[in-house]
Formats: structure tokens, sequence, C-alpha cells
């Protein structure tokens, strides 16, 4: 799906979700997860047009928020196994510098069939540049 405006991306969501005052509200989430997040992505990324662009990059935060998914640190995690109030394990760091989305959806699968804890996705600011990829994409 190549959006053409910020108001295709709002055809594009009906039936899956509707904007509320308060953010987004999912009305299909096997929807979201099949199809329309796909669709969000391609034009987070690829979209020439900046307001498409930013655009699908708020309403994919918007969706993964009402559907319960945060950007977080685990910095608390660190602090706890300091102390060793737990441990035992590892924090894998993933650096993606490629087929970022279709990689995280892979670890993310995966994480999920074996019931793997914590791990985190990282991109170094030197690599920033060479991989094209900005932290509003990443």
């Amino acid at each position: 799906m190549e959006f053409k405006s910020t108001g295709s991306i709002q055809g594009f969501l009906m039936g899956a979700v509707r904007e509320t005052k308060t953010g987004i509200e999912v009305v299909d989430d096997i929807l979201v997860r099949d199809e329309i997040i796909d669709g969000l992505v391609r034009g987070a990324v690829f979209s020439g047009d900046k307001d498409v662009l930013n655009e699908c990059r708020r309403v994919i935060k918007l969706i993964a928020r009402s559907m319960g998914a945060y950007p977080a640190t685990i910095q608390g995690l660190y602090e706890a196994m300091g102390r060793n109030d737990c441990g035992g394990f590892s924090v894998p760091a993933i650096n993606i510098r490629g087929l970022t989305y279709d990689t995280a959806r892979m670890v993310f699968r995966t994480a999920i069939k074996h019931d793997a804890g914590a791990f985190i996705f990282e991109i170094a600011k030197s690599e920033i540049g060479y991989t094209a990829q900005r932290p509003a994409e990443y």
C-alpha cells in the first residue's frame, strides 16, 4: 500500500482503528496485526512525502500504546541485577542494521515461541548514518 496523502492513511485504517480525543482505539486487533501495521511501517520507512512518513509513525505509536506496547528502558533491571535482587541470565542486545522491522518481528515471534525473557534493540549513534536508520524509524 502506497499512501498518496495523510488522508489516504485514514481510509486505510477504516474498520481496524479509530481516532479518539485521547489517542487511537483498536477495533480489530487481528486486522491491525495482519495487515494494517505492515502498511503503516512501509509508509513510515519508504514514503517520499514527509507528512505521510510522520503520520504513519504517529499512528504506529498510538496503535502500539493502545495495545499495551511502550518504549522503555531496562535500567531498573540492570540496577536489580547489580544489587543481586535477580540474576542468572543475560540480556542480549541486538543491533539491527537493515530490514529493521522484519528482523524485529522475527525476534519477537521467536521470543514468544520460546518464552524468552528480556532483550533490547539498540543502534549506536555511529551506525545511524551509514545504515540510514533514524531513531524514529528504529
